[in-house]
């Protein structure tokens, strides 16, 4: 009976969807896994062995290696040698411009509607598993890059794992989710606009290494489930997520016509000419640290597209890449937002129908 109860219960997330959504998943984040090392493993091998060499004190690193000196306070010493790295990562970004920061700003506005969705679905009712612990997702997104462990490893976690979507989370949760990206919008424009020389450049970009923002996650601790399922309790919460979705989209619309812009600026106006210069400088001819965001950028973007897919449809993927082009990875977060706005105006109804019946 035990056993029957655990199969009866386990072959619902064994579905051939499921499975076939979550293998295709992983493969792409293995893909990239493979290809981010191809293109950078060489080029960071030499800055990691002297961001590793603890016998070069601090206070003398630039000096003696020729990098860029890093403030290790933010790496909390475990993180230190990551903190190093990526300063040494972000400055290349910064001196190869436009592509630099065309790479580094499709990458975070393909983060957001993943942040979003991270902290929503970890937070509802009956979710299992790896997807309920932001903070070691956040850790492996800093070691091995968010555009491979989003589809190797938090999208099958999330497809095996996932609550019930027709239940909210607190308001307080939805709120969360924008806030956990504020930080990183912030230190991404000081690390593209501030001078590289000065004390909050360096401590920017060490930030943006080390494990402090994805501790923010911490704050979900004191997150207490909903308790009160009351249609008013209920509609409250579903239009916190839902404009947690929102916000996402409006901002990560206002930085996809930033990046429009920066892109014509600098490659024309003519489209075909502009997308094969661009084509040039972020991949063909790009140095490791900008194909590296390439890579990043295109799966990261894919993946959550294929999440998209999975939570609302085909139908929901395809509108996303439709969308692609207007809104950037903004159409991921359209989409989501148009999803919970359908189980808002499902509860509207049935509100409806229970007064009618009363």
């Amino acid at each position: 009976a035990t056993s029957q109860s655990f199969l009866k219960s386990t072959m619902p997330r064994l579905s051939p969807r499921n499975i076939l959504f979550a293998s295709s998943s992983f493969l792409l984040g293995a893909w990239a896994f493979k290809k981010v090392n191809e293109v950078s493993g060489p080029a960071f091998e030499p800055i990691i062995a002297a961001c590793s060499d603890s016998s070069i004190p601090i206070e003398d690193f630039a000096s003696q290696t020729g990098y860029h000196a890093y403030e290790p306070k933010v790496g909390f010493g475990a993180f230190n040698m990551l903190v190093c790295l990526i300063t040494q990562f972000l400055l290349e970004l910064r001196q190869t411009p436009p592509a630099g920061v065309l790479g580094w700003g499709g990458v975070i506005l393909s983060s957001l509607p993943y942040i979003v969705m991270c902290t929503i679905e970890g937070g509802r009712a009956g979710a299992k598993g790896p997807i309920r612990y932001p903070i070691v997702f956040g850790l492996l997104n800093q070691l091995f890059g968010v555009s491979v462990m989003c589809p190797l490893l938090w999208i099958p976690s999330y497809i095996f794992g996932k609550g019930n979507r027709d239940s909210t989370v607190s308001i307080y949760r939805s709120c969360c989710s924008v806030f956990f990206f504020l930080p990183i919008l912030v230190l991404s424009m000081i690390v593209f606009v501030a001078d590289t020389g000065k004390y909050l450049w360096m401590l920017s970009a060490g930030i943006l290494g080390g494990p402090g923002l994805t501790l923010l996650s911490a704050l979900l601790w004191v997150d207490k489930p909903p308790s009160t399922e009351d249609t008013k309790a209920v509609l409250s919460r579903l239009k916190a997520t839902y404009y947690a979705y929102v916000v996402s989209a409006i901002i990560g619309w206002v930085g996809w016509m930033i990046l429009v812009f920066i892109a014509y600026e600098n490659y024309g106006t003519s489209t075909t000419g502009m997308l094969s210069n661009l084509w040039n400088d972020v991949w063909i001819n790009a140095g490791p640290s900008v194909a590296f965001m390439t890579i990043d950028t295109i799966v990261l973007y894919l993946a959550v597209v294929w999440c998209t897919a999975y939570i609302g449809g085909y139908s929901a993927g395809i509108k996303s890449l439709l969308l692609g082009p207007i809104f950037g990875p903004a159409s991921c977060s359209l989409v989501l937002a148009d999803l919970e706005l359908k189980s808002l105006d499902m509860i509207h109804v049935s509100a409806k129908e229970e007064k009618k019946l009363s």
